[in-house]
């Protein structure tokens, strides 16, 4: 643990079982503090375990979600939830190990610059959930962080924009996140999903703009940083696109913004109005089950 902080890794399952009436976690240091040069940003680390306490059902989403960490991440330092050695009780402990390796497939882009390569970096252990557009693979990891209130990954951003390209093929963009396909243009029918500042879900899009514009539909924040505008500047081959925000629904909490990047461009794709997703309201505590039942029927509908 770098002191101050939960890893990372295991911080979304924290918060989420942390929600349940009765839970909570309790840190115990198991040796001495000292300074990790394996972070990138460096830091003091505390070796420590987490004692996850309450109910039995949170506890087995909990352990079923913190057994599956090591997907799709591939890194010599993991979180091993150990079995529950006392009623109510899991212990989590960090350990150093060496993953198994397996040689990556490769990628291959279609014209429309989506990755279809989706087994690449999995494990074998992986079970099939879902195939969407019979080429992109979901898995059962994707379906718990999708049910079990994470985050969302690429893999599941992805095949949702996959679905919004079969279903508006006049529109471009809905291109893999991982690597935006560049236009020669400015364009006035774009739509994206994008990574920003870091850890977070965007969309952008130039329907209903101006001429060399761009909107940006944030759940989160209401400006864009540096490097997100740089991207935007690199998709559009320009250097001066003009970079809008309109209004839009806040999110409650931090790790919804997949979910709200796909209900813009979802509503932006059905709605072919810019002005109108200002007054645009979702019941956030839906948009999970609504994601999945899209999923199942492998057709996407605008969120509500």
């Amino acid at each position: 643990m770098t002191v101050g902080h939960v890893p990372r890794r295991i911080s979304s399952v924290c918060s989420l079982f942390l929600r349940k009436s009765g839970a909570h976690i309790v840190c115990k240091i198991t040796g001495n503090r000292h300074y990790s040069k394996d972070l990138p940003q460096g830091g003091l680390e505390l070796p420590c375990i987490y004692i996850f306490s309450g109910n039995s059902e949170g506890l087995v989403k909990a352990l079923k979600l913190l057994s599956s960490m090591k997907y799709p991440y591939t890194f010599k330092s993991e979180c091993i939830a150990s079995e529950v050695t006392e009623p109510e009780q899991i212990i989590v402990e960090p350990e150093k190990m060496e993953l198994e390796q397996e040689p990556e497939m490769p990628i291959t882009i279609h014209e429309n610059g989506i990755d279809t390569s989706p087994q690449r970096k999995r494990t074998k252990s992986d079970t099939i959930w879902l195939k969407i557009n019979d080429i992109w693979i979901l898995t059962e990891y994707d379906y718990d962080v999708l049910s079990g209130g994470l985050e969302l990954n690429d893999n599941l951003v992805n095949a949702a924009q996959q679905l919004l390209s079969r279903q508006f093929p006049s529109i471009q963009g809905f291109s893999s996140t991982q690597k935006p396909k560049i236009l020669n243009a400015w364009t006035d029918n774009y739509i994206q999903i994008l990574h920003s500042c870091t850890n977070h879900w965007i969309t952008i899009s130039s329907i209903g703009c101006e001429s060399g514009e761009v909107c940006v539909y944030d759940s989160l924040y209401s400006n864009t940083d540096n490097a997100t505008d740089q991207v935007i500047q690199q998709i559009f081959a320009s250097g001066s696109m003009k970079i809008s925000l309109p209004s839009v629904q806040k999110q409650r909490g931090v790790l919804d913004c997949g979910l709200f990047a796909i209900a813009f461009a979802t509503f932006m794709s059905f709605s072919n109005n810019k002005g109108s997703i200002v007054d645009y309201k979702l019941k956030q505590h839906a948009l999970r089950s609504h994601l999945i039942t899209c999923f199942e029927n492998n057709s996407i509908t605008p969120f509500i």
